[in-house]
């Protein structure tokens, strides 16, 4: 689990480990989406059809899940998005404090299509995390591409975000 807020200190440990800096920038923890009166109706009615379609079809477990996942939604939504910061190191990256080597990690590939998409994708050789984005925010992807080229392959196949990326943006969850 990542642990959230600078420890700087740590990052200066983090610098004599891994190498010299060669990027670095801040992410939010999620995205904040505005979400009208519109959002919150068709949101309510779905979830609302869950519950109805769970209890007429005796399916309880089905209606507990919706309802921890409104509740869980409901209360994530009044939280701010932390930063997390984000540094390429000459021997892996680092997210937060967690440290992933570039023999970790066994590709990259961006997907800019800004305004809505400007992310970085890294894929994990542990098949458990799978891959990592990370939001470029203000970011030049030509330069981050080059950095990292130098260590890793870039994936060319891959030009679109993940599927749940997309669907998150799309439903503004």
């Amino acid at each position: 689990m990542l642990k959230l807020g600078y420890n700087f200190k740590y990052m200066d440990q983090i610098k004599n480990n891994y190498g010299k800096k060669l990027a670095s920038w801040d992410f939010k923890e999620f995205q904040e989406y505005k979400r009208g009166l519109v959002w919150y109706i068709v949101a309510g009615g779905i979830s609302l059809g869950l519950l109805i379609y769970s209890a007429t079809t005796a399916n309880f477990l089905f209606a507990l899940i919706i309802f921890i996942g409104v509740v869980t939604f409901a209360f994530g939504s009044f939280q701010e998005a932390r930063k997390i910061p984000f540094t390429i190191f000459q021997d892996g990256i680092v997210i937060n404090e967690a440290f992933y080597s570039f023999d970790d990690l066994r590709s990259f590939w961006l997907v800019y299509n800004p305004p809505e998409v400007k992310t970085l994708y890294f894929e994990t050789s542990n098949i458990l995390k799978g891959e990592l984005p990370i939001p470029l925010e203000k970011q030049n992807p030509v330069r981050i591409r080059e950095i990292l080229l130098s260590y890793l392959k870039e994936d060319l196949d891959r030009d679109d975000e993940a599927f749940i990326d997309a669907l998150r943006r799309t439903a503004k969850l």
